[in-house]
């Protein structure tokens, strides 16, 4: 008997615990390990379609870091992001298929044809995103592709949503986030994050 309860113990501490805070190293690794579920990925044929949910706490921290804002201004940055959710949406070659291209100019044929598609992807996007929460559906306030110089073969966007009142406590179970790629033609994809996930991420330690 005692074996088993101090087993169950010991079951406790190893997967049942996780730390309450984490220095920033770790906890960017936290934000895209997939069992954590702030991170989702797909592969389709050769394109790796992948979503990420970002925390108030790091967007915060992040603005905090790069403007050197005054502590007092950290409540006004918590109260700009408690109105609002933020993501992160990768399109990168399929590079678990051996897949390696740039995914600007893998599907153009042409000049007039990649001058498309980077208008679309720079100025159109949001036409290709949106949110649900519980029936409501929510459709992208700010949508930035990430400047990387063709240093990079895949793209990042950061993608923001304006909550209702109504959702502003976070009180909903879950939201899902759809990417409906007119754009590359990979189809429709849904990535779900809940509540639970979120609420069980740690916070950072400064």
């Amino acid at each position: 008997m005692k074996k088993i309860l101090y087993g169950g113990i010991a079951m406790f501490f190893l997967f049942g615990c996780q730390p309450s805070e984490l220095s920033l190293e770790n906890y960017f690794k936290y934000l895209i390990e997939p069992e954590n579920g702030l991170y989702k990925s797909k592969q389709i044929n050769q394109f790796e379609i992948s979503a990420r949910y970002l925390p108030a706490e790091y967007l915060i921290y992040r603005d905090y870091k790069s403007s050197k804002i005054k502590e007092l201004d950290i409540d006004s940055l918590k109260k700009t992001y408690e109105g609002s959710l933020t993501f992160i949406l990768k399109i990168a070659p399929n590079k678990s298929e051996g897949h390696e291209f740039d995914v600007m100019t893998q599907t153009v044929s042409s000049k007039e044809a990649f001058k498309e598609q980077s208008f679309q992807l720079n100025f159109l996007m949001q036409e290709n995103l949106k949110l649900i929460i519980e029936h409501r559906e929510y459709f992208p306030v700010l949508v930035e592709l990430e400047n990387t110089y063709e240093l990079t073969q895949h793209r990042n966007f950061m993608i923001t949503y304006a909550l209702d009142q109504k959702h502003i406590d976070n009180s909903f179970k879950a939201m899902d986030f759809i990417f409906q790629d007119r754009i590359f033609g990979t189809g429709i994809h849904h990535f779900l994050f809940t509540q639970e996930s979120i609420k069980k991420t740690p916070s950072i330690k400064l």
